[in-house]
């Protein structure tokens, strides 16, 4: 089925926030990520969101979705909190709500560093050097400088 229509709610002050409705032109993969239309567009068209999506500024079918995305700004609704319809050309309407935050946003240390290993294709790291990443950081609470941080970064 085709998407006719998408909606994003979110809090009032989220929803205004400068840029979380940027429809463009983009030029920055900074100003698509803040653009909570064009995630949501890209989402929806890949299936998925990468750094190398949020730089495809003129994808037609990114586009596409865009232009059929409404952002909501909606007083009622708490902050840190979403809701998302999507209405279908067969009719059907489909809803997903992010209502507990902590759960969905309070990531334990094991999927921060699960997420990290996931994004390696994305990154100019291998697989050895973000381990080595993590278990500096892992040691920041202890140690006496940061020599061995700025040479696993640089």
């Amino acid at each position: 089925a085709l998407i006719r229509g998408v909606e994003i709610t979110m809090s009032h002050r989220e929803g205004n926030y400068p840029g979380v409705d940027a429809r463009g032109p983009f030029s920055t993969a900074e100003q698509t990520l803040m653009s909570a239309p064009f995630c949501v567009a890209v989402a929806l068209h890949q299936r998925n969101v990468t750094f190398d999506a949020l730089r495809r500024y003129d994808d037609p079918g990114v586009r596409t979705l865009l232009e059929r995305t409404r952002l909501i700004a909606d007083h009622t609704r708490p902050q840190k909190t979403a809701q998302l319809r999507v209405a279908l050309d067969s009719g059907d309407v489909l809803e997903q709500r992010v209502d507990d935050t902590d759960a969905a946003l309070s990531w334990s240390p094991r999927q921060v560093r699960d997420n990290a290993h996931r994004l390696i294709p994305e990154t100019t790291l291998t697989q050895e050097e973000l381990t080595e990443l993590i278990a500096v950081i892992d040691d920041l609470p202890t140690a006496t400088d940061l020599k061995r941080l700025w040479s696993a970064i640089f």
